[in-house]
């Protein structure tokens, strides 16, 4: 049955994790991989870039784009000629800002992304270029989406569940490595 195409797309339209039980020669099947991707984007790592198969399928723009649609997380696994592509690295930001991770550097200086991802989240300024992250435009935007430096002796109140008592976070000003403090005597 891991053989037979027509069991394995059935499988794969109830669950795109499926792709992972067929044969292998049908998990390099555009049609099937297509499909799971619509279900789950991750399955992209299911393929072997070393092979021909493989790189060419990870470098087919539209199964990676329908994968980063469903899961940011499958740009990890794209060409990374295709992340160089704008329209891509969007897509993947949109997705979720963690995706800026895996856009090349080239495109972590383009206003537009870094204005998405930070739009989500305010920590994605961490992963712009200087120029960008110096920004007084961007740096309130990300500050205003939870985004804050914690300057050296300085504290902050991390308010993670507003029920419970905030938290305060103060750097050491011995220098020491705050995760040791307390455990080495």
């Amino acid at each position: 049955l891991r053989s037979d195409r027509a069991v394995a797309l059935d499988a794969i339209r109830l669950d795109g994790r499926a792709l992972a039980s067929v044969a292998q020669d049908l998990r390099y099947d555009r049609e099937l991989l297509l499909e799971a991707v619509r279900g789950c984007g991750m399955v992209l790592s299911l393929l072997d870039p070393q092979l021909a198969m493989g790189m060419r399928l990870l470098r087919d723009r539209e199964i990676v784009l329908e994968a980063i649609r469903q899961d940011w997380r499958a740009a990890e696994f794209a060409d990374a000629e295709l992340m160089a592509d704008r329209e891509v690295s969007m897509a993947a930001i949109q997705s979720g800002w963690e995706a800026i991770r895996f856009v090349p550097d080239e495109l972590r200086g383009d206003r537009g992304l870094l204005e998405a991802a930070v739009a989500q989240s305010g920590e994605a300024l961490r992963f712009a270029t200087e120029e960008l992250r110096a920004d007084p435009a961007l740096r309130t935007a990300a500050a205003a989406a939870g985004w804050g430096v914690v300057a050296e002796g300085t504290g902050r109140t991390v308010h993670t569940d507003a029920t419970k008592p905030p938290c305060v976070i103060s750097p050491p000003s011995s220098g020491e490595p705050h995760e040791l403090k307390g455990f080495i005597r």
